[in-house]
């Protein structure tokens, strides 16, 4: 199947304590794979698991399911859905050997659909440096999986090259499955910078608090001195 490339992986709602059905109208593999949380107005997000908070209809469908809660979330709540496709090999490969085109296909989709989950969590990333580097891994990464379609089209009909086929793409879930840990580290380091820099604003706006500033109208005292020279009344000697 096609895989296009999604305007939107990731949809909020408002919670109102009624509506427990909010749509995934995106294509996704399986039901674990649909990623739920309820954010707090205060940005704090906490996870909902499935078949213990809601269930799922729909996977594999091409045009999504939805996500129903046993419970309506409560009016205040954000319900956000987005989808975190796992990056496996689910086919064995073999050489001179008819192989399923179907299965190969949907191994193929399995890889582009990870890849632009993980290009969508990159974009979240406030960090600009880093967010460019990991933008260039994934459309590598991305790139490499079209290459593999392209020729496993040709290698159907030949049915041979086949294990070179797996281990290309058993190379790509590896460093798909690395890719994550350095997705992760990046945005730790977004979220400690943030952290940081709220610190520092806080710890400005306790020093100032109550400070009103020097107010016009009125006299100040700052003590004085007994030296009542200046500058321009020092001599400083000659020259001859």
């Amino acid at each position: 199947m096609v895989v296009p490339v999604p305007d939107q992986l990731e949809f909020i709602s408002d919670g109102n304590g009624v509506t427990k059905e909010f749509s995934y109208p995106r294509r996704f593999l399986q039901k674990d794979e649909i990623v739920v949380v309820l954010r707090s107005d205060d940005g704090a997000d906490t996870p909902q698991y499935l078949n213990q908070h809601y269930s799922i209809a729909g996977s594999s469908w091409p045009n999504g399911g939805a996500v129903s809660f046993y419970n309506a979330p409560a009016a205040g709540l954000k319900v956000v859905r987005t989808r975190m496709t796992q990056a496996k090999q689910s086919v064995d490969l073999e050489n001179k050997q008819r192989n399923d085109a179907k299965a190969v296909e949907l191994q193929l989709d399995r890889l582009t659909m990870a890849i632009q989950d993980r290009d969508n969590r990159i974009s979240l990333i406030g960090d600009g440096l880093v967010r460019e580097r990991l933008e260039r891994i994934a459309a590598d990464l991305l790139e490499r999986v079209q290459r593999i379609a392209a020729d496993a089209l040709e290698r159907t009909e030949r049915i041979a090259g086949d294990r070179q086929l797996q281990s290309q793409i058993d190379a790509i879930v590896h460093q798909l499955s690395q890719f994550d840990a350095l997705v992760a580290r990046a945005e730790a380091a977004a979220s400690s910078s943030e952290a940081a820099a709220q610190t520092a604003q806080d710890l400005v706006e306790a020093a100032v608090s109550g400070s009103i500033g020097f107010q016009p109208g009125l006299a100040y005292d700052f003590g004085w001195t007994s030296d009542t020279s200046t500058y321009f009344d020092r001599d400083f000697g000659g020259i001859s």
